[in-house]
């Protein structure tokens, strides 16, 4: 996941103000589909994302590919800023004046509220199975039994070592098959830290793992941070581990560990570049950003991030570029032609690296074996995508743990006590978590 995905699920509340306005059609099944012949006349499926640099194979790729297979459907692409995604599709949603096919990722309000098709009928059709994805696609592309989206990429969200940096701090080199908790992961970054106060000498043990976007949001402590059922904040996400573990975070930050707390020195330098520069020992990374750093020419392994559950084996976490049918499509049989064609074509022809901006695993566990091949580092990523536990949906994770985020300020800047302010952001957590879930279930009715 790259980070600004993060960014869209914090816009929900704001796009569930919009959708309050929208007219609210009742959740709808689709009717068995009948066709999958192109049509006979020139139609135009209009296909909505996020644009910039990483959809930039829609435009290089995806469209003449497409409309060399199938002459009559002309694609016509928009690219619309991440930060204003969810707004622009509401929008379009109260106008009447939708997308044939939008990314869905994080929507769920969306198909709650029957402005999305289900797929099923044209799966069975088709013999599409789910079972054909990964197994964290049914909490992340299926709603109350009912699939909504085709993935076409598959991101992980696991970490980069640097293997050099740890060799010389005498550390144990990590691999694909490592788990390690947060205290391993403390530990390390003291090993690894190199205090400067010249940029050229600093070396930072690691990226800081802040579970807002993280562990928590993915699957990486037993029991869930939100429950089994998505629904308990307050019980789940301030357990003796989740205290041990921002204690761990907050110990890092103050010893000067973590590239966040480096200030004035990193100046405007990101992660990423500091990470490229020799200067990281660990960092949040999917398969991509390591491909980009072995480009750098920096000696990286990629493995699993640091686990919050002694002994839980699921330290990884996973998202899909997908894409979904709007239930106002004029052209539903041709928008589930693109689908098919991103999910069974597309996907791997940019895995293969024809995309420089993708570089992410297939979807399809049957593409799996010849995307890997001989390469060492897309063998360990499918490894990790082995690993990546689905967790129990919920309508919004990254709204209800926001409050950690200030928590977390409050553990570093201003010395407040571990235990109870991550017992109180619970308490706020629980707050959101509630109301998030009446609104969800409001949808539809």
């Amino acid at each position: 996941m790259k980070l600004t995905r993060c960014i869209l699920v914090f816009l929900v509340i704001a796009s569930m103000l919009l959708a309050s306005c929208a007219p609210k059609a009742a959740p709808q099944e689709t009717a068995a589909p009948v066709s999958t012949v192109a049509p006979a006349e020139k139609i135009t499926l209009r296909l909505w994302d996020f644009g910039g640099a990483e959809f930039a194979w829609v435009d290089s790729l995806l469209i003449p590919e497409f409309e060399a297979k199938y002459p009559n459907i002309k694609l016509e692409h928009l690219g619309i800023p991440e930060s204003d995604y969810s707004t622009k599709v509401d929008t379009a949603i109260a106008a009447g004046d939708v997308p044939d096919v939008a990314l869905q990722s994080y929507m769920y309000k969306l198909w709650k509220a029957g402005h999305v098709l289900t797929l099923d009928d044209y799966m069975v059709r088709d013999g599409i199975k789910t079972s054909d994805f990964y197994p964290f696609f049914a909490s992340w592309g299926m709603l109350d039994g009912k699939t909504y989206i085709m993935p076409g990429n598959t991101y992980i969200w696991a970490m980069a070592i640097n293997k050099d940096l740890f060799k010389a701090a005498g550390l144990p080199e990590l691999n694909a098959d490592s788990v390690i908790t947060y205290d391993d992961w403390l530990n390390y970054a003291r090993a690894i830290n190199k205090p400067s106060d010249k940029l050229e000498d600093r070396v930072f043990g690691s990226a800081n793992f802040p579970p807002n976007w993280n562990s928590m949001n993915n699957y990486m402590s037993n029991p869930y941070v939100l429950g089994p059922d998505g629904k308990n904040c307050k019980d789940n996400a301030s357990t003796a581990d989740w205290i041990r573990t921002w204690q761990d975070l907050t110990t890092a930050y103050n010893e000067g560990l973590t590239v966040e707390a480096g200030g004035a020195l990193i100046g405007s330098s990101s992660t990423a570049d500091l990470f490229k520069q020799g200067k990281v020992g660990m960092m949040y990374a999917t398969y991509g950003d390591v491909r980009d750093f072995k480009k750098a020419g920096i000696n990286v392994g990629l493995v699993g991030q640091p686990v919050v559950s002694p002994g839980w084996k699921g330290n990884v976490g996973a998202w899909t570029d997908s894409y979904a049918i709007m239930t106002k499509s004029k052209h539903p049989e041709e928008a589930w032609l693109l689908l098919k064609f991103i999910t069974l074509e597309m996907s791997l022809e940019k895995a293969n690296g024809d995309c420089e901006q993708c570089g992410n695993s297939p979807s399809l566990m049957t593409q799996a074996k010849d995307w890997a091949s001989t390469d060492p580092v897309r063998q360990d990523a499918i490894k990790l995508l082995g690993r990546v536990v689905p967790p129990p949906f919920n309508p919004d994770v990254w709204t209800a743990v926001d409050p950690f985020y200030e928590a977390f300020r409050l553990m570093t800047e201003e010395k407040k006590d571990v235990a109870t302010t991550v017992k109180d952001a619970s308490v706020e957590c629980q707050q959101k978590l509630d109301e998030l879930w009446t609104t969800f279930d409001e949808l539809g009715k």
